[in-house]
C-alpha cells in the first residue's frame, strides 16, 4: 500500500474518531515529521481526504497552516484543511 494511502487512512480514522476538532488538521510540517515523509506525500493524503469530502480547504492565517488550496484553484502555500459541516 502506498505511503500516502496509509497516511490518508490514519488521518481519516482520526477524523471519524473525533481526535481532530473543528480547528482543522495539524500543519503539513508536523504531519511530515510525524510520519517521516516528504511534503508531497502528506499533500497527496490530504487531497484524498478532500476528494472524499472529509475535509475542505480554507485560506489560513499564520505560519502554522498546512499548504492546501480550494478545490480547482491554483496551489497556495498558506491554506488549511478543515472539517466539513
Amino acid at each position: 500500500m502506498p505511503r500516502y494511502h496509509q497516511i490518508y487512512v490514519a488521518l481519516r480514522h482520526q477524523i471519524v474518531s473525533g481526535i481532530f476538532d473543528r480547528s482543522g488538521l495539524p500543519p503539513e510540517l508536523r504531519l511530515m515529521e510525524q510520519y517521516q515523509v516528504a511534503r508531497v506525500t502528506v499533500r497527496r493524503a490530504i487531497i484524498e481526504l478532500v476528494r472524499e469530502g472529509m475535509v475542505y480547504r480554507r485560506r489560513a492565517r499564520g505560519r502554522s497552516s498546512s499548504s492546501i488550496t480550494r478545490a480547482g484553484r491554483k496551489a497556495s502555500r498558506r491554506c488549511r484543511a478543515c472539517w466539513t459541516t
